[in-house]
């Protein structure tokens, strides 16, 4: 984010697709200083939430990732 001025949405999903290149499934659940939350996954199971409080991000998920990539 911070070399290639990128939105916190943009930074996860990087990620995820340089761990799909090298063959890997998996999640990103990433927040920026302002609070700002990314929730970026290559397979179709992530159960995930965020609650939003007055001036904080509380962030709650479970994580579950099948042998299969989203289609």
């Amino acid at each position: 984010m911070q070399y290639l001025d990128e939105s916190v949405e943009e930074a996860a999903q990087h990620v995820i697709d340089d761990l799909f290149r090298d063959g890997g499934l998996g999640a990103v659940v990433a927040m920026d200083r302002q609070g700002n939350v990314a929730l970026a996954r290559n397979c179709d199971r992530m159960y995930r939430g965020i609650i939003r409080a007055k001036d904080t991000s509380t962030l709650r998920f479970t994580f579950a990732c099948p042998r299969s990539p989203l289609t």
